[in-house]
């Protein structure tokens, strides 16, 4: 086995290499202390920064929610006509619906304003476009549903937004424009929830328009496809009306009947 060898008295009095870089890197910090004292405080403080900007988000972000949720009680109202009974009452009322829709347009628009950058005041904008299509202010209306679908990612209200904006459009009778839109509600929704009534809706503006076979087809598909629908029942009567009453049948027909009734019989046996 190789012995280990010794240093000899030179050797030993020569500075070991890695105290050498030690004391050098710290002679280094030693000279350059300020240097590295700032670069420190400039870390520490963008790191505050970041925490009070997450902080003053959370308290904005609390304070436009509740803001949000104090403009809402305008829409959560009563509309009481009896003044004793609306005196009495706890909550905030109204005395018809056109005085709470007009304080919805006023109130959420001030937040809106208020709140601009806001997913609460996209949100806001349904409402507002509600109230506005309740006092038939069908332009105001379009402009609060349209700049919800589009600065909005609430999907869960997309095709409620898009049945109202065709509502709108054949309110001011864009009647081409409401059945576009109808159309592409059947188009984009991956479920039936709003189909059965675009079908209706289109059976009902191409009656309107007089082109009766439009009319049928888009009544039919509606009979077809929701046997179950609410609307089935005045799909029926409008295909009933369109389709007239069946022609009498012939004499020689009704007296043939009863024969190929017999002839079935007879082939059955």
């Amino acid at each position: 086995m190789a012995k280990a060898k010794k240093l000899d008295k030179k050797e030993l009095k020569q500075p070991d290499a890695f105290q050498s870089k030690g004391e050098k890197a710290l002679d280094h910090v030693v000279q350059n202390k300020k240097r590295y004292l700032t670069y420190i405080a400039a870390f520490l403080g963008l790191v505050i920064l970041v925490q009070v900007g997450f902080a003053f988000r959370d308290y904005r972000n609390g304070k436009v929610s509740t803001a949000f949720s104090d403009a809402m009680k305008v829409v959560d109202a009563e509309v009481i006509e009896d003044k004793t009974q609306a005196a009495e009452a706890k909550e905030m009322t109204f005395e018809s619906e056109e005085a709470k829709n007009l304080a919805i347009t006023t109130q959420l628009g001030e937040f809106i304003n208020k709140h601009a950058d806001s997913r609460f005041a996209t949100l806001a904008r349904m409402h507002v476009g509600n109230a506005f299509f309740a006092l038939k202010r069908y332009d105001k209306a379009l402009e609060n549903y349209e700049t919800f679908l589009k600065d909005g990612d609430f999907a869960q209200f997309r095709f409620m937004a898009l049945n109202n904006i065709a509502q709108c459009q054949e309110n001011q009778g864009n009647t081409d424009q409401a059945i576009a839109t109808y159309k592409k509600i059947i188009d984009e929704s991956k479920t039936d929830l709003w189909k059965d009534q675009s079908f209706y809706a289109l059976g009902v503006l191409y009656k309107k328009q007089g082109n009766n076979d439009e009319s049928i087809k888009w009544f039919d598909k509606l009979v077809e496809k929701y046997p179950e629908s609410g609307l089935k029942t005045k799909a029926d009567k409008f295909l009933a009306v369109l389709r007239g009453p069946e022609p009498e049948k012939k004499a020689e027909e009704k007296a043939a009947e009863p024969e190929a009734a017999d002839e079935k019989k007879g082939e059955g046996n």
